[in-house]
């Protein structure tokens, strides 16, 4: 069996070096009891070091050295619209320990009337058909010691309702089989039903991200248990031709003093196993 860890690092790559320890010790102490073989991270806002207790081998690019620290970099990210605010987006950083390459690149996800045939649904915004014009991040690809994996941070607003069923259905359509790893943005049952309207308000399309399915089907799987500090599930993987056998909530590590621990994210770290 296969093991991955996923983990929204909440705008990592500031200078808190107590923190950014607590993350390399998480992903360490992960590594050691669940034997991982691949590591994906979001939420990279720029390049910082982590750090954890004992010599490990990590293997990037053609180097291959035991140390103690990683530097994690934005490996792929998008900017905002052109506006008075705008920033550099959070990105995506993953790698295999011990094993080998991990590669990566941006998928291109098609308009949405490509995908769904029609293009009723109201954004807001001028080009809405176009998934890069509504969607903050891209949706990266990874591939690496025979297994592929789409990663995708949706937008924390109403938008991610659509992007998330936007993806995974050209993703059902293109491959027989996927594994959608994400911070979502939104609860997985409101993944069950998703329309598509006409010009005259009729359902033209529908979609469903099922809670339970055969290999033929799109399915999400979610940990026991809430993944973001505000109650909700939010950290999940959809799949398409995978039987997963264990999803679960990975412990972090702790920093601060015992009278005040701090968590270094907000959402935590998600092991699956298939």
């Amino acid at each position: 069996m296969a093991r991955a860890m996923f983990w929204n690092l909440h705008d990592f790559g500031n200078s808190d070096s107590f923190r950014n320890n607590a993350i390399g010790q998480t992903i360490y102490n992960a590594y050691k009891k669940f034997n991982l073989g691949y590591v994906l991270l979001c939420e990279i806002k720029s390049g910082a070091s982590i750090t954890w207790e004992e010599d490990i081998t990590w293997h990037l690019g053609e180097k291959s050295t035991s140390f103690k620290s990683l530097n994690i970099f934005k490996q792929e990210g998008v900017k905002k619209k052109n506006s008075k605010l705008t920033n550099a987006q959070l990105g995506y950083f993953g790698f295999i320990p011990m094993t080998g390459d991990l590669n990566h690149q941006s998928e291109d996800i098609p308009d949405f009337k490509e995908v769904f045939g029609h293009t009723k649904q109201d954004f807001g915004l001028k080009g809405s058909n176009i998934f890069k014009a509504i969607s903050k991040r891209n949706v990266v690809c990874y591939s690496g010691m025979m297994h592929k994996f789409f990663f995708y941070h949706a937008n924390s607003s109403y938008h991610a309702k659509t992007l998330v069923p936007w993806v995974s259905f050209y993703l059902d359509n293109h491959l027989d089989q996927f594994m959608l790893f994400g911070d979502f943005n939104q609860n997985p049952e409101d993944l069950e039903a998703f329309e598509v309207l006409n010009n005259n308000n009729q359902i033209a399309a529908s979609f469903k991200v099922k809670s339970s399915g055969d290999l033929n089907d799109v399915v999400f799987w979610k940990p026991n248990g809430a993944t973001h500090n505000n109650g909700r599930t939010l950290d999940y993987i959809i799949t398409k031709g995978y039987s997963i056998n264990k999803i679960q909530i990975a412990e972090q590590v702790t920093y601060g003093s015992e009278e005040d621990p701090k968590f270094p994210s907000d959402h935590s770290p998600i092991v699956v196993i298939f």
